[in-house]
């Protein structure tokens, strides 16, 4: 089984949200590129330290972080509303990218969830 690391901040912020047992009597929008936070959800090796992780047990995690999330924030009075952000890359950031995907197929071994945006947006869509 892959040791798990926790973000502690995330972790901290969501755990004074759950203490708050009256919904507020206003509800706040925060929008929410969910790329940007995929790794307070999913447990994602840093590319210079590679790890094994399971993708099932992860994925469910991943579900159950969710759901407490979207959970605390509605019963704090905000509503979450994700995007996925298709940003226009540079000419540099292309090449970063595709050497990394380079390095990946000569090695073997994909250092993130393959679909990782595709699994995080369905998260969010059944909550």
């Amino acid at each position: 089984m892959a040791k798990r690391t926790i973000n502690m901040e995330a972790y901290n912020i969501s755990t004074k949200i759950r203490k708050l047992k009256e919904p507020s009597e206003t509800e706040e929008i925060i929008c929410m590129d969910m790329l940007n936070y995929s790794n307070s959800f999913f447990n994602i090796p840093h590319r210079d330290h590679p790890s094994f992780v399971d993708f099932e047990d992860d994925l469910e995690e991943a579900k159950k972080k969710v759901k407490d999330f979207i959970d605390a924030s509605e019963r704090s009075g905000y509503k979450i509303i994700g995007f996925i952000d298709k940003a226009i890359s540079t000419e540099e950031t292309f090449g970063k990218w595709k050497m990394r995907r380079i390095n990946e197929l000569i090695c073997g071994r994909k250092n993130i969830m393959a679909n990782l945006s595709l699994f995080l947006g369905s998260i969010f869509q059944s909550c």
